[in-house]
């Protein structure tokens, strides 16, 4: 892995593990538990397509 990806992945899990008891904790203060499935569901599809986005994107190793 290069160190953009890493960089990426890290401040992803930090922003994520931050932001994600914020959020699902006030759809469970509005009596809308339902969109905490929604909404992990979203953003497990969005963590996929930046996967398949940055695998297509990255140039192929030449061969030694």
């Amino acid at each position: 892995m290069t160190l953009a990806g890493f960089g990426f992945v890290f401040v992803g899990y930090s922003v994520g593990l931050s932001a994600s008891p914020l959020l699902f904790g006030w759809f469970l203060d509005q009596d809308m538990p339902e969109w905490v499935f929604v909404c992990a569901g979203l953003f497990s599809i969005a963590a996929l397509i930046a996967a398949a986005l940055a695998q297509r994107q990255t140039p192929a190793l030449e061969p030694r």
